[in-house]
């Protein structure tokens, strides 16, 4: 049995998602560190380039790979995923869309 520990988390933008989600995201990302070892990868999915290079710049300040979907019509985020992973076969995947965010939260012991 294959042993896996690398870690991918995948984020999906495509044009028909909300830019201030994805600042959002940034935002939270950057806020809450997972606190374990990860790669981390933004999907861009049938971005015009100023879309794109908006989301490069609002993404510039955390580290991350870069999956530009070739595909050109709609198959949905799922599809995109699939082919963003292809050279991540040894990762245990983490697959996050546009409306997701990070949140700190605090475990409390009840008395």
């Amino acid at each position: 049995m294959k042993k896996f520990d690398k870690y991918l988390v995948v984020y999906v933008f495509s044009k028909f998602d909300d830019i201030n989600r994805f600042k959002n995201f940034i935002n939270s990302y950057k806020d809450n560190p997972p606190g374990y070892p990860h790669k981390f990868l933004i999907c861009f999915k049938l971005l015009d380039d100023s879309k794109l290079k908006l989301c490069r710049s609002i993404a510039s300040n955390i580290t991350y790979d870069e999956f530009i979907d070739p595909v050109q019509e709609n198959d949905f985020e799922f599809k995109t995923m699939e082919r963003a992973i292809q050279k991540y076969n040894d990762y245990i995947v983490l697959f996050l869309i546009s409306h997701c965010c990070f949140e700190k939260k605090k475990l409390v012991k009840n008395h």
